[in-house]
């Protein structure tokens, strides 16, 4: 159910490792441990708005097809923190895209007509949303033209993350 691009970056990880002599059996299923906790976040969501697993899957994965929240939950896993008080904005940060990513699918589900495709519901959402999304990708953009992503660049980046989760079309 994955996309390519996260299929590709999860191969390229078992290669990594598999360069740094760990068995390659081993580095798999290594690499799939790290994506238990979206594998949860799918079940969740089907359950709660009970659709299929693989519909929440794809709709969950394919999302960032209008959000960059890969790049986002990247950044957050590598920024340093300095002391505990930034560790705690860092895990609240994370809880918050957590919930960001886990409403942009109920969200974009919404848009679902009996059998509808996960294309139509995805433009959908993304006609009505138009200025927000734009300007979401105009940030993002803009940060990632910085070597590194700072602390406060992400606290923006959620802030108008939570603006989009919080409108409806």
């Amino acid at each position: 159910v994955l996309p390519a691009p996260a299929r590709a970056q999860l191969d390229a990880t078992v290669e990594a490792l598999a360069a740094k002599a760990t068995p390659r059996a081993l580095a798999a299923r290594i690499v799939a441990l790290d994506q238990l906790a979206d594998l949860f976040e799918v079940a969740h969501i089907a359950r709660d708005r009970d659709v299929s697993r693989d519909l929440a899957a794809e709709v969950y994965y394919r999302l960032g097809e209008v959000v960059d929240l890969d790049w986002v939950q990247r950044c957050l896993r590598e920024l340093p923190a300095e002391d505990r008080w930034e560790r705690r904005a860092l895990e609240g940060l994370n809880e918050g895209l957590m919930y960001a990513r886990r409403q942009l699918v109920y969200n974009i589900l919404q848009y679902r007509t009996a059998g509808g495709a996960v294309d139509a519901c995805l433009r959908e959402y993304v006609a009505g949303h138009q200025a927000q999304l734009t300007a979401l990708a105009a940030l993002v953009s803009d940060i990632k033209s910085a070597p590194r992503a700072s602390l406060a660049a992400l606290l923006v980046v959620m802030r108008e993350l939570g603006r989009l989760v919080g409108t409806r079309a």
